[in-house]
Formats: C-alpha cells, structure tokens, sequence
C-alpha cells in the first residue's frame, strides 16, 4: 500500500510539474505574440508607416487568427489612406488649375489689357467658366464627402422611373439637338428612392455618353422590369471604353486618357457621383463597352414593393 501510495504521489507530483512546465511554454508562447503584436502598434503609431505587418505562426490557434485580422484590418488602413492621399491630390490639382488661369488672365488685365476691350472681354468669358467649372468641382467634392460620412440627404419616396425617363429624354433634346436622344422601351416601373437623386445620375450618364459620342449620334435610354428589379439602359455609340480600363471609369478622378479629357473636360468625378448614388439606393452598376464600337451602361435597381412581379 505504502509503494502504491508513494507511485501515485510522485505520479502526481510529476504530471504538476510537467503541466507546469507546459503551461509556462504555452504562456511565453501567447505573451511572445501579444507583445508582437503591441510592439507592432507602437511601431505604426510612432513612425506612421502601414507597411509593417505581424508575423503568423505556424501553428494555428486563436492568437494566430487575431493575428491575421490585425494584418487584415492594418492592410485596409494603408489602402484607405492611400486612396485619401490620392484624392486629396488630385482635389488640389483640379483646384489648382481654374485658378492658375484666372490668375494668369488677370495678370494680363492688370499689365497692359484694362483699355483693350477685347482682351478684357475674353479674360472675363474665360474666368467666368474657370468660376463656374470650380463650383461645379467644389459641389461634386462636397457631394462625395457627404456620401463617404452617410450624410447624403436622401428622402425616398415612390418613383415611377419611366416618367423620370421620359422628362430626361424631353430636358436633353431641348439643350443637345447634335445627338439623338430616343428610347426602345420604357415600360412602366416603380421604384423606391430619392427622386432628385435619381434624376442627377440619370443626368450624370447621359451628359457622359454626349461628351463621347460624336455629333449625329445616338444615345438610347431604354427602362423595363427584369424579375424583381428595374433595369435601366444607357446605350451610345460613342468612341468606347477600352477593357483595361472598364474597371476603374468609377474611380475618382479616373480618366481613361489625358488627350480624350482635354477634349471634352470634366473633373473625372461624374461616375463617382453615379456609383455612390445607385449603391444608396442599393442598386448596381455596369459596363459593356468596346474601342470605336459604343458604351452599354446598365443599372439594376429594386423594384418597389407595390409592383407585383
């Protein structure tokens, strides 16, 4: 009995020791990657660089998994923060341009064009659209900020959006008579939304398929009901998109090429508006486009729940 007794002490004794010995290589283990961790938080917070990520370890547990949503969470941080950069750039150029040419008109005016009435004449024109195409910027960019912080006015009600059509079709043929602006169908569909916003996107796409669309051609705006949504159709038979460059026609400031923006102007925020406009309204947006060959624009957006499908 005194044996047994001694075996089951020294057994008991061991296995303490042992998991002792486990628990403490276990602890360093997690204390190891939490201070990984913490160490990599004062990097970042000291030096602001986004670069720097955690190390995963090898075995999988739940410290690794936090591990990996921290890489995670600091890689959408370096993104969005690059994206910021970028537009705050590119913000500042478009700024920067109208004013350097009302600048520079003024310039002249005040060096030797205040008796020309010509020059002063054409100096006005051109710093009265600078001013306005500044405003015009100004209203975009505040528009985007609004919409990024979900402060986008919305007041939703029911839409018929073949009526919507309609009054852009008619308002479009009033101030573009160089292009032809018609409809193949516009069936009877009503949606849930902002009626004001609806009709600015609406606006939006058209003036984008008149700026790439040579004069004499035609422009489409056809709507009808597909299951449980509304599908809307911009069709043109403009100069085209190029494929790699489908993609990104909704980032900000995207321009498919310098020399085609010089032509026909625009900040490069136009479908920006478009996108955040239609994803407010839960809908979705779409590209088929080819090189000399036109743009298909299509927008799906939900039906309201008083249309029976």
């Amino acid at each position: 009995m005194i044996n047994k007794a001694w075996l089951f002490l020294l057994a008991a004794v061991y296995c303490t020791w042992i998991s002792k010995a486990i628990g403490k290589m276990i602890s360093r283990k997690f204390v190891g990657q939490v201070n990984q961790m913490t160490q990599l938080a004062k990097v970042i917070a000291d030096s602001n660089d986004l670069s720097k990520r955690v190390a995963i370890s090898d075995h999988p547990d739940e410290l690794s998994n936090l591990e990996e949503a921290l890489n995670g969470m600091i890689t959408r941080l370096e993104d969005a923060f690059e994206k910021q950069k970028r537009f705050v750039s590119n913000a500042s150029h478009e700024l920067r341009t109208p004013v350097s040419v009302m600048q520079g008109y003024l310039d002249i005016l005040n060096a030797w064009g205040k008796d020309d009435q010509e020059l002063l004449e054409e100096s006005l024109q051109s710093m009265t659209e600078e001013t306005y195409h500044m405003k015009s910027l100004i209203e975009n960019l505040l528009f985007l900020a609004r919409a990024d912080q979900e402060r986008l006015l919305y007041e939703p009600q029911t839409i018929q959006l073949n009526e919507l059509i309609d009054k852009l079709i008619k308002d479009t043929r009033l101030i573009t008579e160089q292009r032809i602006i018609k409809s193949d169908r516009n069936e009877s569909v009503k949606i849930i939304g902002d009626p004001r916003l609806i009709l600015q996107m609406l606006r939006a796409l058209v003036e984008n398929s008149i700026k790439y669309t040579d004069p004499g051609g035609m422009i489409r705006i056809n709507c009808e009901r597909c299951g449980e949504q509304a599908r809307v159709e911009m069709i043109d038979d403009g100069i085209g998109i190029p494929e790699t460059d489908q993609e990104r026609i909704f980032d900000r400031f995207y321009r498919v090429d310098s020399a085609r923006h010089k032509k026909t102007g625009g900040s490069g925020l136009g479908l920006s508006l478009v996108k955040k406009i239609i994803e407010r309204h839960e809908g979705d947006i779409e590209v088929e486009s080819a090189l000399g060959e036109g743009t298909k624009m299509i927008i799906v957006l939900p039906l309201s729940e008083e249309v029976e499908c």
